[in-house]
């Protein structure tokens, strides 16, 4: 397929979950191509793109003010996808979006690839990956197409990469899976665990050989203790791991689904039993279709909950991609991981109308960044602060237009408390907010290449 769109931004680079795209403030310029070359035991993709977005400078809010008055930013929410990810020129570019070789027996394999991934049931947000940013250049072993025996579905997926386009230029070590239940309801349950290490600023040294074996070691830090050294198991890395649920009701045609996840690791099955929502993080949601008895009607719910989890007062509680000696998750200037980022939470509610030949998606999005940040916030300085909450209002429509498909998206976005400034409940002594349009408009037209699995035999 080919497609070609332009977005017009007035205020901040603000889109998520685009993988390349990036609409920065002004014009913005995007066009690919996509190709697949398909055989019994090869795969092969690409979509060579080319975007230009003007990428006009704007104010950042992502600071605070010390007691004698020094500005110091907050990286962990600089990074955030309103914030100056590509700095303040223009972004111009053509490169290749997607790249996937693979070799394969009956989609069981391996190779390389830098499509963007999203490990999890959500489509607002997900804990370890998600397409929030530029794809992962990285080595996959494992399946490459579910592999169904009987009633039963199963997908596992070993992941290893360089974080290149991190400041730090970590490694990123990965397993996922799933097991999938073709019964009624299908039931399928889901584990991915992720681990980032060494990089220039981490003080370990490790080399890819032992990166790349990380996911074998215990999830208890127990397992990890040397009792002859005496020596506690190190924390340099960065371990998430998230198990996700869900139930598709194929009459009801009804989803609902739940993701929950961990950022530390657990000393042994006490601590966990003790303290199962230490460091918890969590993902809820449902997605009906069919409402009123109506084929064409969706709707829609998902709610994200990032924030630090009440420990934090006792207990060191890590943020969600809170590690500054890894950049906080950031891969090419954004988080691969949820959009909302570290102490957040995130809300979307959706419904629309659907048909073999348009679609109409209206979404509200409430979103808030520094929820326990805030009051640490308070404490430090001793004035109150707000989290920075952010409400935005969507609108996609689709039509199939010949072999292809127009589409136009509007997003109004209203942010307050940028920042987190100081308040006062009456009247409000400070409130910067910002408000936000961007518009987007554009085609997508589809055709088909020779299946070369037909060629077998032909000269």
């Amino acid at each position: 397929y080919g497609q070609s769109s332009f977005y017009y931004n007035d205020a901040v680079p603000n889109l998520e979950n685009t993988s390349e795209l990036w609409v920065g403030k002004g014009s913005t310029f995007f066009s690919s191509f996509h190709l697949n070359l398909s055989h019994r035991n090869f795969f092969v993709s690409l979509e060579p793109y080319y975007q230009y977005s003007a990428n006009l400078p704007f104010k950042s809010y992502h600071y605070f003010e010390t007691n004698n008055g020094v500005e110091k930013v907050v990286r962990k929410f600089e990074v955030l996808n309103d914030g100056p990810g590509r700095d303040s020129t223009a972004v111009n570019e053509l490169k290749f979006r997607e790249v996937q070789l693979y070799i394969h027996k009956n989609g069981i394999g391996g190779g390389f690839a830098n499509s963007g991934m999203w490990w999890g049931p959500g489509i607002q947000s997900s804990l370890n990956m998600t397409t929030n940013t530029t794809g992962i250049p990285r080595i996959i072993l494992g399946t490459l197409r579910e592999q169904r025996i009987g009633r039963f579905g199963l997908t596992a997926q070993y992941i290893f990469s360089k974080l290149d386009k991190n400041v730090t230029k970590p490694y990123f070590t990965a397993t996922v899976g799933s097991i999938t239940t073709y019964m009624n309801p299908i039931i399928t349950l889901g584990a991915s665990r992720s681990f980032i290490s060494g990089g220039n600023k981490s003080g370990e040294s490790i080399s890819w050989q032992d990166a790349a074996l990380l996911p074998i070691q215990p999830f208890f830090k127990e397992g990890l203790y040397d009792e002859d050294s005496g020596e506690l198991p190190s924390d340099k890395t960065d371990q998430t791991l998230s198990i996700f649920l869900s139930f598709l009701f194929p009459k009801s045609n009804l989803k609902m689904f739940l993701e929950y996840g961990w950022n530390d690791h657990r000393w042994d099955w006490y601590d966990l039993r003790a303290h199962p929502d230490h460091s918890g993080a969590s993902v809820v949601g449902f997605r009906k279709y069919g409402l009123f008895n109506n084929p064409n009607l969706i709707f829609g719910f998902e709610y994200a909950n990032l924030a630090r989890s009440q420990f934090y007062p006792l207990r060191a509680t890590p943020d969600w991609y809170g590690r500054g000696v890894f950049d906080y998750a950031v891969y090419d200037g954004r988080r691969f991981a949820a959009h909302s980022g570290s102490d957040s939470d995130d809300m979307l509610v959706y419904c629309g109308y659907s048909t073999p030949d348009q679609s109409l998606m209206l979404e509200f999005n409430y979103e808030r960044h520094g929820i326990i940040y805030s009051i640490l916030l308070m404490e430090a300085v001793g004035s109150f602060r707000y989290p920075e909450d952010k409400l935005e209002v969507r609108l996609d429509y689709r039509k199939t237009i010949g072999s292809g498909q127009m589409y136009f998206y509007y997003e109004y976005e209203f942010t307050e408390n940028l920042g987190s400034p100081p308040q006062g409940v009456f009247p409000r002594v400070e409130n910067p907010e910002r408000k936000a349009n961007i518009f987007g408009l554009g085609y997508i037209t589809e055709f088909k290449t020779p299946d070369l699995s037909k060629l077998r035999g032909k000269k």
